[in-house]
Formats: C-alpha cells, sequence, structure tokens
C-alpha cells in the first residue's frame, strides 16, 4: 500500500475555487514535466504524471467534482451512490458519529494507492512495463499514436484512419472541441488480448492543433480580429466576419473605437458535456496613408472634431455625429 493519496486540488497545486482554465493550466504543465515517455527511467515522474491525470480527469468535469467536494475520494470508487452516501451521512450524524466508517472526508486522510485509482479511471497498463500489475486476464498493449490536426478539423471534428503493422487499420472519430496537447483514449482500439478471454488494449491518441490565420482559442471561445476604416468606425457599418459555420454580418455601431470587443454568442466551440463557446470580435480601426495635399487638409477637418485632445482630457474622442 502507498502512501496517503494526496488531495486532488494539492495534486495540481491549485485551489479548491480554481477555474477550469486554472486547472487546465496546471495540468498541462505537469504532464509535460512528468509524462512517460519525456521519463522513461523515472518511475517518480511516471506516479506524478498518474496523479495529476486523475486529478485532472475529476476536478475538469464539473459533476465529479462536485461529489469530489463532497465525498472525496470515496466518490471516485466504481458502484459509488451518491444518495446512499447521503442517507448514511445522515444517519451517521443523527447518531453522533462524524463520519461513515470508510470515511468522507473531502479529500484527506485517506489511505488509497493513487495506481487503484488511475486504473478505475483509464484503465490497466498504462505505463508500458506491463509487469508492474497483473490482472486476472492478460490484456492487449496499450498503443500511442499522434495526430496533427488543422485548427477547423479540432474544433468541428473529424474523422482519421490509422494504420498499424499486421496491416490493421481503425477508423477514429475525433469529436468537436479537442484541445492541443490532449490525449483521447480509445477503449479496445489498441493491441489485441495475448489469450482469447483478454481485453484488447486501449488508444492513446495525442492531439497536435494546428494555429488559424484568423481565430484564437481560449477555451471554448475564440476571438478574432477585424479590421474598419476610419469611416466606418465612425459612421458604423454592416461587416462581414468569418465564422467556423460559415460568414456573418456584424453591425458596428457609429463611434466605435478601436480594440471594442462584440460578442457574438454560441459562434465559438461546441464540446460535449461542456457547452457551446462565443465569438470575441476585436474591432481595430486602421488608419490611411496619407500621402497627398488633399488628404492632409482632410486629416486637419478630422483633427478639429477631436474638441479637447483625448490625452489631456483622459477621455475617449467623442464620436462623430
Amino acid at each position: 500500500m502507498k502512501d496517503r493519496a494526496r488531495d486532488l486540488y494539492e495534486v495540481l497545486g491549485v485551489p479548491r475555487d480554481a477555474d477550469g482554465r486554472t486547472i487546465k493550466k496546471a495540468y498541462r504543465k505537469l504532464a509535460k514535466e512528468n509524462h512517460p515517455d519525456a521519463n522513461p527511467d523515472n518511475p517518480a515522474a511516471e506516479e506524478r504524471f498518474k496523479e495529476a491525470s486523475v486529478a485532472y480527469d475529476v476536478l475538469v468535469d464539473p459533476e465529479k467534482r462536485a461529489l469530489y467536494d463532497e465525498f472525496g475520494f470515496d466518490s471516485l470508487r466504481q458502484g459509488f451512490d451518491a444518495e446512499q452516501a447521503r442517507m448514511f451521512k445522515n444517519a451517521q450524524r443523527q447518531s453522533g458519529r462524524a463520519y461513515p466508517p470508510w470515511g468522507f472526508n473531502n479529500g484527506a486522510n485517506v489511505n488509497i494507492d493513487p495506481d487503484d485509482l488511475f486504473e478505475e479511471l483509464f484503465g490497466r497498463h498504462f505505463s508500458r512495463d506491463s509487469s508492474r500489475r497483473s490482472p486476472r486476464t492478460a490484456r492487449g498493449q496499450d498503443l500511442r499514436a499522434d495526430v496533427t490536426l488543422d485548427f477547423r478539423a479540432g474544433a468541428l471534428g473529424a474523422q482519421r484512419e490509422f494504420h498499424f503493422e499486421g496491416g490493421r487499420s481503425i477508423k477514429v472519430n475525433i469529436p468537436s472541441g479537442v484541445e492541443d496537447g490532449e490525449t483521447l483514449r480509445l477503449r479496445g482500439k489498441g493491441a489485441a488480448a495475448p489469450s482469447a478471454d483478454g481485453e484488447p488494449g486501449d488508444l492513446l491518441l495525442t492531439i497536435h492543433l494546428a494555429e488559424d490565420s484568423n481565430f484564437t482559442r481560449e477555451g471554448l471561445d475564440l476571438h478574432l480580429d477585424v479590421p474598419l476604416t476610419v469611416g466606418e468606425a465612425v459612421k458604423g457599418a454592416r461587416v462581414k466576419v468569418p465564422t467556423l459555420d460559415g460568414e456573418v454580418t456584424l453591425k458596428v455601431p457609429a463611434g466605435t473605437q478601436s480594440g471594442q470587443v462584440m460578442r457574438l454568442r454560441g459562434k465559438g466551440i461546441s464540446r460535449k458535456g461542456r457547452g457551446q463557446g462565443d465569438l470575441y470580435v476585436n474591432l481595430q480601426v486602421r488608419l490611411p496613408e496619407v500621402t497627398t495635399e488633399e488628404e492632409r487638409r482632410a486629416l486637419e477637418i478630422l483633427e478639429r472634431a477631436y474638441g479637447e485632445h483625448p490625452r489631456e482630457t483622459g477621455s475617449r474622442a467623442r464620436p462623430a455625429a
């Protein structure tokens, strides 16, 4: 039996009120530093990788996280029934006992093997050293593969075909909303079991996303810079902007300032179980090149429209009427 498992928030080094972005950032850092492929001769790194993977799997999922916050590690065990656990806790309180015999305590002081939790959540034989564990029936080897997707394929989902030794190939449906560096576990898609009664291994598919010329991404939200002329910003305009599912017309209000952001709800990335992101359009006013005397005179007229200089007043330039 190993030492007591650490609290999952402590494993990732985040506070208990950390948001999803903070949790994801902390996990990526730990996973990169301790991945078994990058530390083939360091069992301690592999153990830290397993701990971080368990912590991320639980804390990034709102339902699992809520149960963990309420019941601790017991909520991660197979067959856990939250309603029965609540009933038991209520009965124990009424009888004057603080906790049930197996110990609900919000993740602290639980004698539990992190490897057991890792196997319950991710399956056996994640490590390349399959001799460390001896399951009841021999299981096929897990296989690893990397796939590079363009930005749109990662956002909308894609199908890819993989070929393995022996002529075997499989088609994989990659869900929408996958993230750069994310590893998908495809159960039963790995190597065949060495015996007829064994289960096949899993395929661990690491996703790499190419950058996009238009969009940048933050979680499920997209960000897009859209240039405007001075006239469009002053008078207002209707401009076409790209989205993942085609162009839409955006109504830019008169007097728009450079750097103003407009939000298009539901035009971001969709991820099953996590909802739909938004598209944030960052409006950028672009100045023309002034080369002729006529253009310079027009610029002087425009300058007078400011009234007081914006640096002196500390206010934004007033929009033209």
